[in-house]
């Protein structure tokens, strides 16, 4: 299919920088490994952001998210945890962008979706996509 169009925004996403906690000794797999308090192997240190793999409790997997929101919210529990107050990681993750004039939002695992529905048609500015997920 071709699509004429004056501007093509490609997101591919991010490889983690990792190689200071691997010299540090902390497991390492796409991302700092941390576990439902945000801690690392290492039991005195904890991780947050987009470079930690977290137990995701809403998907049951592992996940690494890019966007502020998850850094935010990473930074709240590790800071309690850190202060003695025992919390764990329960957001529901979420994405949201601005291209110009197109505003994108994502909750949830987007990476399990069953399928993409597109309302409108390509040329006209009223196109939304959406993403079906079906939790498993």
């Amino acid at each position: 299919m071709q699509i004429e169009c004056d501007f093509v925004c490609i997101g591919v996403g991010i490889a983690p920088a990792v190689q200071f906690a691997r010299r540090a000794g902390l497991d390492i797999e796409n991302g700092i490994v941390v576990d439902e308090h945000l801690r690392t192997s290492h039991p005195d240190i904890y991780a947050g952001g987009d470079v930690v793999n977290y137990p995701d409790p809403v998907f049951k997997k592992r996940r690494r998210v890019e966007h502020w929101g998850h850094a935010e919210y990473c930074g709240q529990v590790a800071g309690l945890n850190m202060a003695g107050t025992p919390q764990k990681y329960d957001l529901l993750t979420y994405v949201w962008s601005d291209v110009f004039d197109l505003h994108i939002e994502c909750a949830g695992d987007e990476t399990a979706r069953d399928r993409t529905l597109l309302r409108g048609s390509l040329g006209e500015p009223s196109l939304s996509s959406s993403i079906c997920v079906t939790t498993r």
